[in-house]
């Protein structure tokens, strides 16, 4: 099963949503000790985060905003690592466009990552989910344009 990841949603805010999808069974198949999903997602959209600072204003940095997570101190060493040594994945980068450290927060406490959990879901039974009714192809159609305006990249990412 995939896995999506995204960043903060509102582009009214001035923040702005990415999603990253990983095909789970071929990164397994194609790599021996593969990292985990979420470790390759979340690398791929700092990418993004810092691919797209750099085109809004080559100046400022981005500030990532991300939900709190157990392995939230593994992914801030991987975020250090990538800064001093470049990324691994399509883009290769230092990540010079993104503010040290990520800002790790509850979602039950930010609006922003709580509008960013419902991103998620729409997203996921969007992709994923086929369902017969006619209602709730219509809600679901429905809340995604208010969603899509807000991503600024999605990808699925096939090792």
């Amino acid at each position: 099963m995939s896995r999506p990841l995204y960043s903060e949603p509102r582009r009214s805010a001035g923040s702005v949503t990415s999603s990253e999808v990983v095909d789970v069974a071929r990164l397994n198949a194609r790599f021996r000790y593969p990292r985990t999903p979420h470790a390759v997602v979340f690398g791929h959209l700092l990418e993004q985060v810092d691919d797209y600072a750099a085109h809004q204003d080559p100046d400022e940095q981005a500030i990532v905003v991300a939900d709190e997570i157990t392995t939230q101190a593994d992914h801030q060493r991987a975020f250090s690592g990538y800064q001093e040594f470049g990324t691994t994945g399509e883009r290769p980068s230092r990540l010079r466009h993104i503010s040290a450290p990520i800002n790790f927060a509850s979602s039950r406490l930010s609006e922003g990552l709580q509008a960013v959990d419902l991103a998620v879901y729409v997203h996921f039974r969007r992709q994923r989910v086929d369902n017969p009714h006619p209602a709730a192809r219509r809600t679901l159609d429905r809340q995604w344009r208010l969603i899509a305006p807000a991503i600024a990249h999605d990808q699925n990412w096939v090792p």
